[in-house]
């Protein structure tokens, strides 16, 4: 890639390869407090599960995890979770 430009957070970057010219606009902002402690303890319990046997949390420790994960990257995507 040559000519690659970023001016700042939220800005447009462009890449010029050759002919082709590529752009790419995505804001990331924190998620709220919040959501923030809800993914975090979300994803705790699913480790803990892994680890000790918790009787209705240890089937799903793995998907726990995942969704921890999932609700953290969607609410730095979307703007005001």
């Amino acid at each position: 890639m040559t000519g690659r430009t970023a001016t700042g957070q939220g800005d447009v970057a462009a890449a010029t390869n050759g002919n082709v010219e590529c752009r790419t606009l995505m804001n990331f902002s924190a998620p709220k407090k919040i959501t923030w402690w809800v993914a975090v303890v979300v994803g705790v319990l699913g480790i803990l599960a892994t680890l000790v046997t918790i009787p209705v949390l240890s089937g799903f420790a793995f998907w726990l995890v995942v969704i921890g994960f999932a609700v953290l990257a969607v609410a730095t995507v979307v703007e005001g979770l």
